[in-house]
């Protein structure tokens, strides 16, 4: 608004699934109100059912164009002005080092009521992670035989992805509302408590305790 003065902005924060759900009414009403979007996209939804239908179209400005690194400058259904990441954060000031390797290791005595994640019926992106668990079962598995040395028994589950889950909320897994309030939490002093969060979410988090592991 500075950099063009008579232009009003007015910016509405609204969750991804809200949004497409919002705009899809409010055009098949003939009703065409935001005029930039952005959004995040994490299950493959926001490209099946609103780019490829003409309703989200992309949009870069030629003055970020050669900013942007391919492939997201031309070879992307949409301009991808940041990227992020979920995975387990722990907190430096109790752990030295990460102190998980594996997602079973989530599931072991050793984290029994340490293990904080956002509330996947609330966050698309988290139930994304854990469908991804599921339909990636085989990859579940081996983690499993990395893990503890033999082969996975399912106990009235489909698959390893399911069984993770199940062992997950049977050791005692916190849902809190959100991947902010995941952070906040294991980021209070010496806490010896790991979350299940989103990296973009860290710059919200007082403090500069928190790290991730390198790789799972």
């Amino acid at each position: 608004m500075k950099q063009y003065p008579g232009i009003k902005v007015e910016v509405s924060k609204v969750k991804s699934d809200e949004m497409m759900d919002k705009v899809t009414k409010e055009q098949d009403a003939g009703q065409f109100n935001p005029d930039v979007i952005i959004t995040k996209e994490v299950s493959g939804a926001v490209e099946e059912e609103m780019v490829k239908p003409g309703r989200y179209v992309k949009y870069l400005p030629g003055d970020l164009a050669e900013k942007v690194d391919e492939p997201y400058r031309t070879q992307a259904e949409g301009y991808a002005n940041y990227l992020e990441f979920r995975t387990i954060f722990y907190n430096t000031e109790h752990y030295k080092s990460a102190p998980v390797t594996n997602w079973w290791d989530l599931t072991t005595p050793e984290f029994r009521g340490k293990v904080y994640t956002a509330d996947p019926l609330s966050s698309p992106a988290f139930m994304d992670l854990f469908t991804t668990m599921v339909i990636h079962s085989d990859d579940m598995a081996a983690a499993y035989k990395e893990k503890f040395g033999k082969d996975i028994e399912l106990h009235g589950t489909e698959n390893a992805g399911y069984e993770f889950i199940q062992q997950l909320f049977d050791n005692g897994l916190v849902v809190l509302k959100g991947s902010d309030d995941v952070l906040d939490a294991i980021g209070k002093a010496n806490s010896d408590a790991v979350g299940l969060a989103v990296s973009g979410d860290v710059s919200k988090v007082r403090g500069e305790r928190l790290e991730h592991p390198a790789d799972l």
